[in-house]
């Protein structure tokens, strides 16, 4: 008796997990990155001045196309290398520096990132080089 009980629950435990499986990858059937643009250095700053940009990052759902935002200071002449995964209902988006700016100023960068086939309910983060992040929940 006790193992025809555990293997009704295996059975049960089973049929849940294919079903959650089934109905993550339907909602995300259409899901396609169509591509991260980094911007050339919008501002250049001395270091002394005032007036740099606050770090932002915000996105836009327009259609079936989501647009996010980032916007950060860094040293000018630095190099950038971006990553995203799709885990569940949220966008991973990682932002690293692979070269280090020894230029005498501040830039401005900003990235662009796109994709198509999500709707609302899903959330973002984003990791700029493994000190900063940003999170927010993509709503019309």
């Amino acid at each position: 008796m006790k193992y025809n009980n555990l293997l009704l629950f295996l059975g049960a435990l089973v049929i849940v997990l294919i079903t959650c499986k089934k109905e993550n990858s339907e909602k995300n059937s259409d899901f396609r990155f169509l591509g991260a643009k980094l911007s050339d250095c919008t501002s250049i700053l001395k270091k002394s001045a005032a007036g740099v940009q606050s770090d932002s990052a915000w996105y836009s759902l327009k259609h079936d196309t989501l647009e996010i935002f980032l916007g950060y200071n860094t040293t000018c002449c630095s190099s950038y290398n971006s990553s995203y995964i799709l885990r569940n209902d949220t966008i991973f988006i990682d932002v690293l520096t692979t070269k280090a700016g020894d230029c005498n100023c501040i830039c401005y960068n900003t990235y662009d990132f796109k994709f198509y086939g999500l709707s609302i309910n899903y959330y973002y983060n984003i990791n700029l080089d493994n000190y900063k992040s940003f999170k927010g929940k993509i709503v019309e």
